[in-house]
């Protein structure tokens, strides 16, 4: 086994010789993921932007699991410095499938940089999967429609992870500015007939809440279901027809229904992510004294319109561009 040393200076190069960066001081122990962490958060490199990367050893690349712990020793190569080495890696900037077919990132920089919030979030999250499988070799032997349709629906299940946070923190505003104005009806003698519109619309966000929540059980509950039948299909007795054609309607069957709870999720994302803006709004002008406390409670229309509908409508077709662009090649 080597002995742990200090190289005090790591030059990275692409396999074409163009150097990116300059590592000091580095522990040849260290395993590769860890300098991959390095480069990425190192100030901004050019050559990395809007890239992909693998590390090679004899010019062959290592796959992301085996980063973790394929140590830096082990692929560094020695240079005329006595005190530098190198360290090779290769650019790429698609993912290639199975199928020939190549995958690029959907975002580009510019993009990302322009979108704020939620879609900012989405493009980020879609840019780095597919950097993820362009790593892993073992995930290169998936089809362009897999890769997509792996992300998207990772992509639902963390948007409404995030929406959850959202949620939590909106519920909280809403508690405070309905105990302000209790204290403040309190003090001036003055009694609420009815309930605060603060209350309401946390009454509004938490039924919003509940259906988002229902919708992914089922969506959940529904994926399973398919998992457990893709896991049983190498106990199936693929000489009766008969069973096979029973357990492949029932794999269709589940299909179609994951396809509508999917959209259904996608639809109360929608419809919570409004409910969320309208107090994020809110919350915004009060912290900035835009707006006084009592104008806070002013009706809001939360249904959803036309507009919203097309709004909802682009995001799934957006969201589903698995097909088209698959299509296209």
């Amino acid at each position: 086994m080597a002995v742990p040393e200090i190289i005090e200076r790591l030059d990275v190069f692409t396999e074409t010789g163009a150097l990116i960066s300059e590592l000091l001081n580095i522990n040849t122990s260290t395993k590769l993921s860890g300098i991959r962490n390095l480069l990425l958060g190192a100030e901004k490199i050019e050559e990395l932007v809007g890239s992909n990367f693998v590390f090679l050893k004899k010019h062959a690349p290592i796959s992301n699991k085996q980063e973790e712990f394929v140590a830096l020793c082990r692929v560094v190569e020695n240079g005329k410095d006595a005190k530098a080495k190198f360290l090779y890696l290769r650019l790429t900037d698609k993912l290639t499938c199975k199928d020939g077919s190549a995958v690029p990132c959907p975002y580009s920089a510019e993009e990302i940089q322009l979108s704020e919030g939620i879609e900012r979030e989405k493009r980020t999250y879609w840019n780095k999967r597919i950097q993820d499988f362009a790593r892993d070799l073992h995930e290169q032997r998936r089809t362009k429609h897999e890769v997509y349709g792996i992300i998207d629906v990772e992509w639902v299940h963390k948007k409404s992870d995030l929406l959850k946070v959202m949620y939590d923190k909106a519920i909280r505003f809403l508690g405070e500015k309905d105990m302000e104005l209790s204290v403040s009806q309190s003090q001036t003698s003055s009694k609420a007939n009815t309930k605060s519109k603060f209350v309401c619309r946390e009454m509004e966000l938490a039924k919003n809440y509940e259906e988002l929540c229902k919708a992914e059980f089922e969506l959940k509950t529904c994926y399973q279901k398919i998992e457990d039948i893709h896991a049983k299909k190498k106990d199936f007795d693929v000489s009766n027809k008969s069973e096979k054609t029973k357990w492949s309607r029932k794999l269709e069957e589940l299909e179609m229904a994951f396809d509508k709870h999917f959209t259904k999720s996608k639809q109360q994302q929608a419809a919570l992510l409004k409910c969320l803006q309208v107090v994020d709004k809110a919350k915004s002008m009060t912290l900035s004294n835009e707006m006084p406390c009592t104008d806070l409670t002013a009706d809001v229309d939360e249904t959803i319109d036309e507009e919203d509908v097309e709004k909802i409508a682009n995001d799934i077709k957006n969201d589903y561009f698995v097909e088209e662009m698959c299509e296209s090649d």
